[in-house]
């Protein structure tokens, strides 16, 4: 019946916002039909109401919510209704077109990259996960990184499904695969696909990380740092720690802050991935340290490369006074080995976060998650008396 009488009330745009609830009226009919039983013929019906909203400007508010409520509706199952993926091609022809359209919104663009992610959810086929990664590769042309965190998590969740941590929403609960018995190899590993993450990880190191545009790089590093935290635990991932640490390594010298930083964080999550394989982690350590320091061709960071700003990592001495600071991979090499510890250049590398993008919405939730995971969950008591403030202001900022 609700349905029936927004067919009714909906003939222009304007109507949205005459409802009594306005887009939440939408908003929760899609939440209600993707978790119920619904006939083939209602759902039809409402994919079609939301198909007409977008012929409608992307500016109008009818718009945007249209494509959330796809999303829903795609959580809970395929939207190739009764076997016809007419309505499915429809939708990603829709948002390929809006991908590829530089005066759409980036708030737009992440709904449809949260759109895909969820319609991946509830359909795990080959055809669509290939058009779905089609759409949001065209986003490399953008300059928004809080926006590449987003499509970093969406590619995280179209490659691994429901083992991508990414997936979790906390309106719509279910259990997250994981393996207690996963190696370094993959082996054991159940419920995962070596596509499209495969097609994928190619593409990026591959092409965009390294690619003359700025832009390219951002973002497709961006990509690939959301993608190692949520899916790490992908066998092909895994398999393939050495070539991303290859590829992380090598931006550390690009001329770009953001590309380096988001390297450098890289580097960390490639170390803890490896976590409980002491020989991975030492090949990793090795290779690390002979890629920089001694200038592996191919590579254009060298021993002398600025990886923190001046200042930024202060020397003190016995007093407590500032009597230098550490700014060049040749120093932190010397520092980690005078102390007897090579990891510790991956932590130092974690440390370098001086760019602005790390104080965003995004960069600040991301940066924190990865410190409280490392930690554990026993967190200091100075962490703990801060927590209360704390996690609502992540939430919002991984969420807003």
């Amino acid at each position: 019946e609700m349905m029936q009488e927004m067919m009714l009330l909906i003939k222009k745009e304007t109507t949205l916002s005459r409802l009594p609830e306005g887009p939440l009226y939408f908003l929760s009919l899609s939440f209600s039909l993707s978790s119920a039983s619904v006939s083939v013929d209602g759902k039809k019906q409402f994919l079609s109401l939301l198909l007409s909203l977008f012929e409608l400007p992307t500016t109008a508010p009818s718009h945007f919510v249209a494509i959330e409520c796809i999303g829903y509706l795609g959580r809970g199952g395929s939207l190739s209704v009764g076997g016809d993926a007419d309505v499915r091609d429809r939708v990603l022809a829709h948002f390929q077109t809006l991908c590829s359209d530089s005066s759409v919104s980036v708030s737009h663009l992440e709904a449809i990259a949260i759109a895909l992610s969820n319609i991946n959810l509830g359909e795990r086929d080959s055809v669509l996960q290939e058009k779905s990664i089609s759409c949001l590769k065209d986003l490399y042309k953008r300059s928004n990184e809080e926006l590449h965190f987003t499509v970093g998590e969406a590619l995280s969740v179209i490659c691994a499904g429901w083992n991508s941590s990414a997936s979790a929403d906390s309106l719509t609960p279910h259990t997250l695969f994981t393996s207690a018995s996963s190696t370094l190899d993959g082996s054991g590993e159940e419920g995962y696909e070596d596509e499209p993450m495969k097609g994928l990880i190619q593409l990026l190191l591959q092409s965009y990380l390294f690619s003359d545009r700025v832009s390219t790089r951002s973002a497709s590093a961006i990509w690939l740092l959301s993608i190692i935290k949520c899916s790490g635990r992908h066998p092909l991932l895994i398999r393939n720690l050495s070539g991303i640490q290859r590829a992380f390594t090598a931006l550390l010298g690009d001329g770009h802050d953001v590309v380096q930083e988001v390297a450098a964080k890289g580097l960390v999550i490639v170390y803890d991935l490896s976590a409980g394989n002491a020989e991975a982690q030492k090949k990793l350590v090795d290779d690390l340290v002979a890629t920089m320091s001694q200038g592996k061709k191919g590579f254009k960071v060298t021993a002398d490369s600025e990886l923190f700003p001046k200042g930024g990592l202060p020397v003190r001495d016995k007093s407590g006074a500032v009597s230098g600071s550490i700014s060049t991979f040749k120093e932190i090499s010397s520092l980690a080995e005078e102390m007897g510890q090579p990891d510790l250049v991956y932590q130092l590398m974690g440390v370098a976060s001086h760019h602005a993008l790390w104080n965003s919405k995004k960069g600040a939730a991301f940066a924190a998650d990865t410190l409280m995971k490392k930690t554990g969950l026993d967190l200091t008591e100075k962490m703990k008396s801060q927590t209360s403030k704390l996690i609502p202001k992540l939430y919002r900022g991984s969420h807003d």
